[in-house]
């Protein structure tokens, strides 16, 4: 009998060992990191493609806030297809991957060391043909990952930016001592996620939406439930939300809304008052300042550092997304017209 599921499931329940063996083992963060500042950049770009641009997106937050540099994400194609070179002087470019091996960010890589950046490649497989290409390489350790859509490579790629920005600011890591804790709570408390996944198992139409390091995490939900729910998903910033996209949602559509406590979420709640009043279907995944906004919550007990709180926040969300899928019949592990290894030219 086939167990639907299965891989993806055991590779959530991965995680919180995960995060312990990454905070572990970060001699490699610190040894490149020394090397970035001899390059000393006055600019980041972030590329990847899929869940790794994500992960990017969440690392552009980081630069940006953490270290007030100016970070971008590039357009592969721009470098690949159109055969753009432009001044890389100075620039460090961060290409993500999780097996390393899509052609694409292999050639981006390439030609931004021709181009002038320094150039780090991270992925989940040392052995990579992107990890050779690059000028240096971080493995986010994550083990190895079968089932097709992604999750602790995910996660693990976002601690890895973490710890790799803390170190270029020069900051302490002492925020992410209960990372681990708090990713098991989150995964005993399964029988809710059930619960909110049951609670949308008929819809066709789902929005996520979420605000600074959220809105990362709001597009990656999207993306897996897509690929694992074949729900029509889409993800947005809260603020672009209420751009125009809003006016599609109708009075009981589902509004999945990532609200962690901080100042994001600050930014967030005149957005999140406005789908209240619109939508009877809003479904909060988050912190304390959340609780009992709406009456379909799924709030995270642990105060962290706002920056940490999309890894725990996207595990809820995968076990949710897990359950998702098989209420629809579907198999997570086997998305249809999928493979682990995307190429892309």
């Amino acid at each position: 009998m086939t167990i639907y599921g299965k891989n993806m499931s055991a590779e959530i329940s991965e995680q919180p060992l995960m995060f312990a063996r990454i905070l572990e083992n970060r001699g490699g963060v610190e040894l490149v990191a020394e090397q970035i500042r001899r390059f000393d950049p006055r600019f980041i770009m972030f590329a990847g493609r899929g869940t790794s641009d994500n992960a990017a997106l969440y690392g552009k937050y980081l630069t940006e806030i953490k270290l007030n540099l100016p970070a971008g994400q590039i357009s592969a194609s721009s470098l690949t297809a159109f055969g753009a070179r432009p001044n890389f002087k100075d620039v460090l470019v961060i290409v993500i991957s999780q097996s390393g091996g899509s052609p694409d960010l292999i050639e981006t890589a390439i030609v931004a060391k021709q181009c002038g950046a320094l150039v780090i490649a991270i992925t989940n497989n040392p052995d990579s043909e992107l990890a050779a290409a690059a000028d240096l390489h971080l493995d986010v350790q994550a083990g190895p990952e079968i089932a097709v859509a992604a999750t602790k490579s995910f996660t693990a790629q976002m601690l890895t930016l973490w710890l790799l920005i803390c170190e270029l600011a020069e900051l302490g890591i002492t925020a992410a001592h209960d990372l681990e804790r708090a990713a098991y709570s989150i995964l005993d408390r399964s029988s809710e996620l059930v619960e909110i996944a049951r609670k949308l198992a008929n819809s066709n139409n789902l929005v996520v939406a979420g605000r600074g390091y959220s809105y990362p995490v709001a597009l990656e939900a999207a993306l897996k439930i897509m690929e694992t729910s074949y729900i029509h998903s889409h993800g947005f910033s809260s603020a672009d939300l209420v751009h125009g996209p809003l006016a599609m949602i109708g009075p009981h559509d589902p509004v999945i809304v990532i609200a962690p406590d901080g100042k994001g979420f600050q930014a967030l709640r005149p957005s999140l008052d406005r789908l209240i009043e619109t939508t009877s279907n809003v479904i909060i995944f988050g912190g304390q300042e959340a609780k009992g906004i709406s009456k379909f919550e799924f709030i995270n007990p642990h105060r962290c550092d706002e920056e940490l709180s999309p890894l725990l926040d996207i595990i809820a969300l995968q076990v949710a997304i897990v359950e998702l899928a098989i209420i629809r019949g579907n198999d997570p592990d086997n998305p249809r017209g999928l493979s682990k290894v995307t190429k892309t030219w």
